[in-house]
């Protein structure tokens, strides 16, 4: 079982960027299961503890606990696709310091075409060449993704693209709108929408 051990060892990094890699897994554990109550505790620190809570709730726990932000919230379901995300108010320039988490079927995943998707379906949202920070959740059907493609399991294939991308995209892309006129009125908010999708819906790639 161990026997590739020591070259595997090869391309283990500092213990400052491990420690981040892992950070960033259990993050996603606890992000993904609101549901759950977790106690964490990392070397000498003291123990933290995650109650269950509401989703929103977790995400702020877990990644804006020392500077609270507003989020603004949509979810939609479509041809059997759910989708979910969570989007900051606040922006910077840059990747720096980013939160930037995707979900498929609860499975925390890293997905560049998604993750362009979503910084350019919410980039009216944010000052010109700024982004945000996002939590996104998709539920698709167990036939149209393979979880198998990569030993890390955080890589997946989607059969269908062009429709999963559509509805990410729109679904943002109505998000952002309605924000946009509820500041043009006075009315700003960053409690749920409900976005309806019309049947014929395109995405810029």
């Amino acid at each position: 079982m161990f026997y590739n051990t020591p070259v595997r060892m090869k391309f283990i990094q500092s213990k400052t960027s491990e420690k981040n890699h892992l950070l960033k897994m259990i993050r996603s554990f606890l992000i993904a299961n609101s549901n759950i109550e977790f106690h964490l505790k990392w070397d000498h620190d003291e123990k933290e503890i995650f109650p269950i809570s509401t989703p929103e709730k977790r995400i702020q726990d877990v990644l804006f606990k020392k500077h609270r932000i507003n989020l603004i919230h949509t979810s939609t379901q479509y041809d059997g696709i759910s989708f979910e995300i969570f989007m900051s108010e606040e922006s910077s320039r840059g990747n720096a310091h980013k939160q930037h988490y995707l979900f498929i079927n609860n499975r925390f995943v890293q997905d560049i075409q998604i993750h362009k998707i979503i910084l350019n379906s919410g980039r009216s949202y944010w000052p010109e060449q700024e982004t945000g920070h996002y939590v996104a959740k998709l539920e698709i059907p167990n036939d149209e993704v393979d979880v198998n493609v990569h030993p890390n399991k955080t890589v997946v294939k989607i059969f269908n693209p062009p429709k999963t991308y559509s509805i990410i995209s729109g679904t943002i892309k109505s998000l952002v709108s309605s924000q946009e006129k509820a500041i043009n009125k006075g009315e700003y908010k960053t409690s749920e929408e409900k976005i309806e999708l019309p049947l014929n819906h395109s995405t810029e790639h």
